[in-house]
């Protein structure tokens, strides 16, 4: 069957910007949503990757702390984007979330002792601008404002975890890399999970499977099979059709339809995380 990167590509971010939604829907506390995501992400990436024989061997006891830290990370990230859109609003976590290329350039200089630009402050000075229109409400302990600074953290968390990749993907096969950071991740978030004890139903039990096979294994899988073909700057843009296909859903879902100032702020975020992915 012939390949078809841009149609691959098109369903994985689908499917990302399906996971807040998911997320959303579930009746459980975040921390267990995510162990619950990674699990199932973990074993779908496994058989993933038993099918296409690959192998998954870790080279080295630094590579073992590093898989370690990236899952550790990786759980953070993901617990406060599903706190981010559980507390406020799909388009203000996905949005705010977004930001993670514009971190990611700011980093890079530092991480990689490459030449810092200037242009790269300059776009995270205007990202932030969008952030601040994103916010509805500015009042302490509202649900706007914390969901935003979550899904800003988690944005900054996501940067830190694409350098880590950035030192590995030469190593190591995409599948495998997530594979190690979604099974380290359950991990870290098993003992939060026994003291949680939260009460499973089975409708609880498929969203979690669908949220970890679909939206995690088998996205990641897709969106990797379709880089070979497209070019890293394509796919950046098409990265960014996350948020748009989240918040497209989340309104006959959710009723959340979102401001024009809300919209206009995620323009500039997104366009932004555009100028910054292929700058990088």
């Amino acid at each position: 069957m012939k390949e078809r990167p841009l149609l691959y590509a098109h369903i994985a971010v689908f499917f990302f910007g399906l996971a807040g939604i998911v997320a959303r829907s579930i009746p459980l506390d975040a921390i267990t949503v995510v162990a619950g995501r990674v699990f199932f992400a973990s074993l779908s990436l496994l058989v993933i990757i038993l099918l296409r024989r690959q192998s998954f061997r870790i080279h080295s006891f630094k590579h073992f702390l590093f898989f370690s830290l990236s899952g550790i990370i990786l759980a953070a990230h993901w617990g406060l984007f599903f706190y981010s859109v559980k507390i406020s609003s799909i388009a203000i976590g996905l949005l705010t979330v977004s930001t993670f290329p514009i971190f990611a350039a700011i980093l890079e200089p530092i991480f990689f002792k490459e030449k810092f630009k200037p242009t790269t402050l300059i776009l995270g000075l205007i990202a932030l601008g969008g952030i601040v229109l994103v916010i509805p409400d500015f009042t302490p302990g509202n649900n706007a404002l914390t969901g935003a600074i979550a899904g800003t953290a988690a944005g900054l968390l996501f940067a830190f975890l694409s350098l880590i990749n950035r030192r590995f993907v030469s190593e190591y096969k995409g599948t495998v890399l997530a594979f190690y950071q979604d099974l380290f991740a359950f991990v870290v978030l098993l003992p939060f999970v026994f003291v949680i004890r939260p009460e499973f139903t089975l409708p609880d039990i498929a969203w979690l499977a669908f949220l970890g096979v679909f939206c995690t294994g088998i996205a990641h899988t897709l969106f990797i099979i379709s880089l070979r073909k497209l070019k890293t700057a394509t796919a950046g843009i098409l990265s960014m059709l996350e948020p748009v296909y989240g918040i497209l859903i989340a309104i006959p879902l959710f009723g959340e339809i979102p401001d024009v100032k809300t919209i206009f702020g995620g323009l500039i975020i997104l366009t932004v995380a555009v100028i910054s992915s292929r700058k990088s």
